[in-house]
């Protein structure tokens, strides 16, 4: 089995576990009367004028530094590839899957691994098992349990705009230390299948406290360029002492180019929201990041099928 691949199921397979400790968890609170399955701000898929990428015409992110990684290919999964839309959660992962395959092989003929050119993807591509909660593909509001997870879950879903989110309570300690029993979990996310614009944001919380977040941020323009921001905090570390760390990724991909920034901070689960823009490029990436706080870790791309590092 491919490098990549092992990988990638190895984290998904760490992602279910720590979602699914605690035998599903129970609800935090009324979700399926008051439709507050998600947190305190949930995204609002009707209104993303300062998250939302405009429409541009502008090319691929370019560091400088790319060029070609592979041949133009990969089938079309339903979102229609280059129209950078989307008619289902299940569509969107798979345009991003097409896209990421294309550099897969430089990506694993790389001599180390770089975590963080692999855990950008999990939310993406857990994404989809919402849409167990509408096997019909029916409008509306549907609320059940999550598969693998056993979280109480719903589902929105109004044309090709898609909310969906959970809300529970870790019923008992997890197998790492740091998990324990009485934590919030959270997850709240939105698909605008128009923009190709998708994003989610997952939090632990406990006694008040956010102890670990993740956001993500995935847009496929127009112009077939896809285009990502991934955050993720600790408050504390594996053994549950305090230990604030974060992490932030840049990605901007095509059929041809591959780009990205890697950065780190010490600012824990209150760091400020990168927002993505369309056309943005890796320069503007590095400039946001250290707006927020962080310190360029490394950059790169791929340039002749092989993956070029860049430490800073």
């Amino acid at each position: 089995m491919k490098q990549l691949l092992a990988i990638y199921m190895i984290l998904l397979l760490l992602f279910g576990i720590t979602a699914g400790c605690g035998g599903g968890g129970k609800p935090a609170g009324n979700t399926a009367n008051t439709g507050n399955a998600t947190a305190n701000n949930p995204p609002d898929s009707g209104n993303t004028e300062n998250t939302t990428p405009q429409e541009s015409s502008s090319p691929p992110a370019d560091s400088g530094n790319t060029g070609s990684s592979s041949d133009a290919g990969g089938s079309n999964s339903g979102s229609g590839k280059g129209s950078g839309k989307a008619d289902s959660l299940q569509a969107y992962a798979d345009e991003w899957d097409r896209i990421s395959d294309l550099h897969e092989q430089a990506i694993n003929d790389y001599e180390g691994v770089i975590m963080e050119l692999y855990t950008w993807l999990i939310p993406l591509t857990l994404a989809p098992v919402y849409e167990t909660l509408n096997i019909d593909n029916k409008e509306g509001r549907h609320e059940g349990s999550l598969l693998l997870s056993g979280y109480p879950a719903f589902l929105e879903q109004k044309g090709n705009s898609f909310r969906f989110g959970y809300d529970a309570i870790r019923d008992q300690d997890g197998f790492a230390p740091g998990m324990k029993a009485g934590d919030r979990l959270l997850q709240e996310g939105s698909l605008e299948g128009d923009k190709g614009f998708l994003k989610i944001e997952t939090r632990t919380e406990r006694g008040g406290s956010v102890i670990e977040k993740v956001m993500g941020a995935y847009l496929i323009s127009p112009q077939d360029t896809f285009l990502a921001i991934y955050q993720e905090a600790n408050a504390i570390d594996i053994k549950g002492n305090e230990n604030t760390k974060n992490t932030a990724v840049f990605l901007a991909m095509s059929e041809k180019e591959y780009n990205f920034v890697i950065a780190k901070g010490q600012s824990g689960t209150a760091f400020p929201e990168a927002a993505l823009k369309e056309s943005m490029t890796v320069q503007e990436a590095k400039e946001l990041f250290i707006e927020a706080g962080y310190a360029i870790e490394s950059s790169g791309g791929i340039i002749d099928g092989e993956l070029i590092v860049n430490r800073e």
